[in-house]
């Protein structure tokens, strides 16, 4: 081997050793979109319209919300001509109406008999449901005869044959009297139980029932017996609109028979005054679905300001910026840099608008610093981290960006642009080169030593070769 051979090999192998790590890790956001299993709770007290969301209820809890005397639902039953007696007997009373909630449901002040809600509806972002996963209702309810459970006289369990439950899931609702708006938006997934006799104690030995769609806890002299439909619904649609939200309907009446004259419950149903709606620790109104877009990052832009690394980022749920996991864990970032991890990053900032009017909807934007001067952190590129899950635990967003700390302050940035644009705006990378107060500076970005020595180092190689080729 020649001596000029040697000296290139040399060369080479000097500067492979010498040349920093480069991560394999490329900047960018990854949103999910895989299937992720979702419970959206129903808060149900004193049957009112009952707010929807991920929040569980609170575990002390508990009521019963019966309907009151004079309620019988007669609406498909012949009018008897007396006005008085129509306007209470059309009424279908066990129809129960739920909207999406973008906020948390405050079990820590009362308001009007019950928990404080906040009466905005809406979506953050288009909800993508998982078609291969059908959505489950799960509705409580309790019976009684004469005195009201709760009161201190013995209950007893009254027999009502043929018993459904329907669900109903539809884009939005319009404000309106008589709850009638509600029924105004298209369908995206519906269900009905199959017909049961409810019976107190007795109620799983009934022939035909149908014990997979009832789950019976029984009553005793002083308690009634508690009925769980499980309420499979089927979907006409997969995508849930930010613009309209969504709702939910439950009805509970005695099935009809077919062609008959009560075959329409929308039209009118029989149900007894006898029922009211229950909710506990261990018996919750919810539905059980899965998502395939259940938390996301919206952004990730570094930005050098005077001696300090600060990381802006922005998150978000669909269901409201509450159901992003704001504790320790649930958004996690790290850095990394030419020596490996790094240390004092902390979080500066957390902003978070689940309380405020009309803001439910907005990112949640939480700020990182890294006191990169204070701690003489070294040239060289650094590889940004960051991970977003949100409140139940089961799906988690992910992002990579950059910054190089050298002779030139560059950052790489990623996801949507301008201020609220949102993360579908734009998901792209960019590089930037800033001055030390974060300023951007115009003008190409230079490549970094690291690519600058794999030119140098192809260059030797060429060189190597034609040497080769003279000896």
């Amino acid at each position: 081997m020649s001596n000029a051979r040697t000296l290139a090999l040399v060369a080479l192998m000097g500067l492979a050793v010498a040349l920093p790590t480069v991560t394999a890790e490329s900047p960018g956001i990854t949103n999910p979109n895989s299937s992720s299993a979702t419970t959206l709770w129903f808060h149900t007290f004193s049957n009112q319209d009952f707010p929807i969301n991920t929040q569980q209820p609170d575990d002390k809890f508990n009521q019963d919300a019966s309907i009151g005397l004079a309620t019988t639902s007669l609406g498909c039953a012949p009018p008897t001509n007396q006005n008085s007696v129509d306007v209470l007997t059309q009424k279908k009373y066990t129809t129960y109406y739920g909207f999406s909630s973008p906020g948390y449901v405050e079990y820590n002040y009362t308001e009007n008999g019950g928990p404080r809600i906040h009466p905005e509806r809406g979506l953050s972002f288009d909800v993508n449901l998982d078609p291969a996963v059908n959505p489950t209702v799960y509705w409580y309810i309790s019976t009684f005869t004469g005195t009201k459970p709760g009161s201190g006289q013995p209950t007893v369990d009254p027999v009502i044959p043929n018993v459904v439950a329907r669900a109903t899931v539809r884009t939005g609702e319009k404000i309106t009297l008589g709850d009638e708006g509600y029924n105004s938006g298209e369908i995206i997934a519906q269900g009905t139980t199959d017909p049961e006799t409810l019976a107190g104690t007795a109620t799983a030995s009934v022939p035909n029932n149908n014990m997979n769609q009832l789950e019976v806890t029984p009553g005793d002299a002083m308690t009634p017996t508690i009925y769980g439909f499980k309420i499979p619904l089927t979907y006409q649609k997969t995508t849930i609109p930010k613009d309209s939200g969504y709702s939910v309907r439950i009805d509970v009446y005695i099935q009809p028979q077919k062609g008959g004259q009560c075959d329409n419950p929308d039209q009118g149903y029989v149900m007894p005054n006898m029922v009211q709606t229950r909710t506990d620790m261990k018996h919750r109104p919810r539905m059980t679905l899965a998502v395939m877009n259940a938390v996301r990052i919206e952004y990730m832009h570094p930005q050098f300001v005077g001696d300090d690394m600060v990381i802006h980022t922005s998150e978000n749920s669909p269901w409201g910026n509450y159901d992003v996991q704001e504790m320790s864990g649930g958004i996690d970032l790290t850095i990394t840099g030419p020596n490996g991890p790094v240390s004092g990053v902390y979080r500066a900032a957390v902003v978070q608008r689940y309380h405020e009017h009309d803001h439910h909807t907005q990112a949640v934007d939480v700020t990182f610093v890294w006191p990169y001067k204070q701690v003489n952190a070294g040239d060289g590129k650094y590889t940004i981290n960051l991970a977003v899950i949100n409140d139940q635990n089961t799906a988690k967003a992910t992002g990579i960006a950059q910054f190089q700390i050298g002779k030139d302050l560059i950052v790489t940035k990623c996801g949507a642009l301008g201020l609220n644009a949102g993360a579908e705006s734009d998901q792209k990378c960019i590089d930037e080169k800033q001055d030390t107060n974060g300023n951007a500076i115009t003008g190409p970005v230079k490549k970094s030593p690291a690519f600058e020595l794999i030119g140098v180092i192809g260059a030797l190689g060429l060189a190597a070769v034609a040497m080769r080729r003279k000896d």
